[in-house]
Order: C-alpha cells, then sequence, then structure tokens
C-alpha cells in the first residue's frame, strides 16, 4: 500500500473542504430563489367591493305650531264694510264676519305658524291673513267681494259673542263682535230674515231677551264649534 505524504494529504483535505463549501453554496442560492418566487399567500383585503351605506332615515313630518297658542282679535275691514271677529285657540280658529244689518257669516278654520285660513259652510265667505300677539290682517272674502281687513288682539269684555234661543220652535241665532273701545256690531236670524242684534251687556249676559224669551249668549273662544253642518 502506497504511503502519501503529510503535504499531500493536505492538499486533498482541502480541495475536498472547497469542494463541499461550493456545493453547499449553491444549495442555499437555490433555495433563496424558490423562496423570493413563491406567491405569498396573505389575504388581501378587496378594494372594489362596494362599502355598506346606511339606510336613508325615514323623513319626519313636524307640524309648524301656531304662533300664538291662545288669542282673541276684533276689528273691520279697510273701508268699513263689515267686522270681523277671530278667536284662534291650539291651531283651530273661528271667525265672524257681519255688517250689523244683513251680512253675516260664521267662520272655522286653522292657524299653521303665523298663517291663518277660515271659511264658511257653504264656502262663501272666507278669511285669509296672518297672526301676532298684536294683531291680525289679511283679506276677507264675501260673496265675491275682497277687502283688506285689520284687527287688533282684545281681551275680555271685547271679542266675539254668540246667543241662541228657541222662539215659538225657531231657532234664532244672534252674533256679537265687541271691538276694543266697547262699541259691538252684530246680527240676528230669527230663521227666517236677518236684522241688525239687540244691544249685549258684556257684564250681564243674561239680560238679553228676545219675544220674550231668553237669549244664552256665550263667549266664543278659538276651540269653539260655530259652523253648522
Amino acid at each position: 500500500m502506497k504511503k502519501y505524504s503529510p503535504m499531500v494529504t493536505l492538499f486533498a483535505v482541502a480541495v475536498l473542504a472547497a469542494v463541499l463549501f461550493a456545493v453547499n453554496s449553491n444549495s442555499n442560492s437555490a433555495n433563496r430563489d424558490v423562496t423570493a418566487s413563491a406567491p405569498t399567500s396573505a389575504a388581501r383585503t378587496p378594494t372594489d367591493a362596494p362599502s355598506p351605506t346606511a339606510s336613508p332615515a325615514a323623513p319626519t313630518t313636524t307640524a309648524l305650531a301656531a304662533a300664538v297658542q291662545e288669542a282673541a282679535y276684533a276689528g273691520r275691514s279697510s273701508g268699513n264694510e263689515v267686522t270681523v271677529a277671530i278667536a284662534v285657540k291650539d291651531g283651530r280658529a273661528v271667525g265672524y264676519v257681519c255688517d250689523g244689518a244683513q251680512v253675516e257669516a260664521w267662520l272655522e278654520g286653522t292657524l299653521v305658524g303665523d298663517q291663518l285660513s277660515l271659511e264658511s259652510g257653504d264656502g262663501g265667505t272666507t278669511i285669509a291673513g296672518t297672526t301676532d300677539e298684536a294683531a291680525s290682517l289679511g283679506t276677507v272674502s264675501v260673496a265675491g267681494r275682497q277687502w283688506p281687513f285689520s284687527a287688533e288682539a282684545v281681551q275680555a269684555p271685547a271679542g266675539l259673542y254668540e246667543g241662541r234661543a228657541d222662539v215659538r220652535g225657531v231657532a234664532n241665532r244672534i252674533g256679537w263682535i265687541v271691538l276694543a273701545d266697547g262699541s259691538q256690531t252684530g246680527v240676528w236670524f230669527d230663521g227666517v230674515e236677518k236684522q241688525p242684534a239687540p244691544p249685549l251687556a258684556t257684564n250681564d249676559l243674561d239680560g238679553v231677551v228676545i219675544d220674550g224669551v231668553a237669549v244664552r249668549v256665550d263667549e266664543i273662544g278659538g276651540d269653539d264649534t260655530v259652523v253648522l253642518r
């Protein structure tokens, strides 16, 4: 058997180590390439999906509160053709229009915000206007004729009054408008014809008598029913 010198042995060992190092380096490089080229499996958040939107809130309807909760107004049309009285309460309105002789009408309606709208039972008389704490201003229409009117806010005994009585089986009805200065205008309907109302003593509402019959008299407020149906 041949014997090698120590130098030859060391040279052989060095060559073998270099070969092993080269093989190992190539293997690690291949592993890195495979790892770098492999696709990642991390979850991605889609960006093109539509985002959920909240359902629109249902529309709300808010009633417009009346500018004046409760008040009474009395006044006249611009040319003194008719006298006008209006009473309002909690968004409801009633009124009376008369000329103190033959023309008269009872009305009902509403007050929405500051907008006033009233109409008689037959639709022939209307009031449209505005109100505030001091006055009501607008237009009154009677049988196709129109006039501007102004009515100031009043306190009792000024205001609107209604009287009723059965006289010989016939329903009689009287309306009075009492202005702030104490003057009054009214019409009495006896079931057949209309005529000027008898005087009303506001300090004695039980004192009105027609044809020997006592008349029941009431002060009218905005929540009263005055239109006969």
